[in-house]
């Protein structure tokens, strides 16, 4: 079955699937006589509109939403199987690894730098006032108290030790285990032979100018994450004064003006970085407007155009976007790499292991499923009556 992605211990808190139950609602569906309530259902699908929002542009499809909406139910059926079946074996989660399952959710609140890995000191720490503010302010959006929240976590974390020991150590792994501490180990002969027929593949559409990734496509995909991994890439800090296009012209002319005093403030010596927290009103602020490395495609034409043309260390006039007004300054830049299965191999054999244990939990849960009571209670493709 296609699976929805849903992010797992992440911001906004996505729990795939077992969000908390009103205790007095309208039940969508049971399973084994445990209720999947129409408000966690409808609250998980929001949840997966704003998500999928992020990813695409324009607005989603009739289609879209009726198809996603099925694959979501079932999905939710699925999990309560699965969490059902590690209470069932009286599965248990450590105490530490319980609390580093918490840690890791609350760090989506705290103030780290984008695509770096944040200190030990960092990741441990508690969250601040404000950060915490954040935090409890996302759990009283969702209706969780935070004991509740705990309560999500650790089943997450249950399901997680139930697959472990049913699917992925019942799957062979992609590496040798030949005794050492290399940290580049061999491909088995198996997934070594799996690889290089999978490499063949994206080589060709990676070397072809003219492709362009079907979304439906795996392979597709790969090959556009191996773009983004080894295109040209720029790493560059912004500020932002906010200005959408359709605003009335005065307020335009002031915003540009505002961006014009700040470029001068620079040019005078001022720290670009502290500028940047006191004064951009983009969503990175607090960390210096730093937007990590990206390669082209991913930001707006006229963004990308100054980004990649300013030389290290070069601060650019104010650009006109549809958000408003940035200055960019570029901190470092990364030359194009080839592709090679060498680089690449691991990765592609980690890809082909993940499939295998993908279709091994398919037909573990499709199992769980045939011995179970499950019973959907209302049609998804007719509106509901409340």
């Amino acid at each position: 079955m296609k699976r929805i992605l849903l992010v797992f211990l992440a911001f906004p808190l996505i729990f795939n699937g077992t969000l908390r139950a009103e205790v007095v609602g309208k039940s969508i569906a049971t399973v084994n006589g445990e209720a999947i309530y129409l408000s966690e259902f409808e609250n998980n699908f929001d949840s997966l509109v704003d998500q999928q929002k992020k990813m695409t542009s324009g607005e989603l499809t009739d289609e879209w939403k009726k198809s996603n909406r099925k694959l979501l139910l079932d999905q939710m059926i699925e999990e309560k199987l699965v969490l059902q079946e590690a209470n069932r074996r009286k599965l248990v989660v450590p105490k530490r690894q319980l609390e580093d399952g918490i840690l890791r959710v609350k760090n989506n609140f705290k103030a780290l730098a984008p695509n770096v890995k944040p200190t030990k000191e960092e990741y441990e720490r508690p969250l601040t006032e404000s950060e915490n503010k954040d935090f409890l302010e996302e759990l009283k959006r969702q209706g969780l108290t935070e004991k509740e929240f705990e309560s999500k976590i650790e089943d997450q974390l249950k399901v997680m030790r139930l697959t472990e020991e049913e699917i992925r150590s019942k799957v062979p792994s992609p590496v040798k285990d030949d005794g050492s501490d290399a940290e580049q180990k061999d491909l088995t002969p198996e997934y070594d032979k799996a690889a290089q027929s999978l490499y063949v593949e994206i080589e060709k559409k990676f070397n072809d100018k003219d492709f362009k990734a079907n979304p439906d496509n795996e392979t597709d995909q790969i090959v556009e994450v191996l773009k983004t991994k080894l295109g040209e890439a720029v790493h560059a800090r912004h500020i932002l004064v906010k200005s959408p296009r359709d605003e009335d012209f005065s307020k335009r002319q002031a915003a540009l003006q505002k961006a014009k005093a700040i470029k001068k403030e620079l040019d005078g010596g001022a720290d670009f970085i502290e500028v940047a927290k006191e004064k951009s009103d983009g969503p990175g602020a607090k960390n210096g407007g730093d937007l990590g490395f990206f390669t082209r495609g991913q930001m707006t034409p006229e963004f990308e155009k100054t980004a990649f043309s300013l030389p290290v260390g070069g601060i650019s006039d104010p650009i006109e976007t549809e958000f408003g007004y940035h200055i960019i300054m570029v901190e470092e830049k990364r030359a194009a790499k080839r592709l090679r299965y060498d680089d690449v191999k691991l990765d592609l054999a980690n890809y082909i292991f993940q499939k295998k244990m993908h279709d091994r939990y398919e037909d573990f849960v499709a199992d769980l499923r045939k011995k179970a009571d499950v019973k959907v209670l209302i049609d998804l493709d007719k509106p509901d009556k409340g």
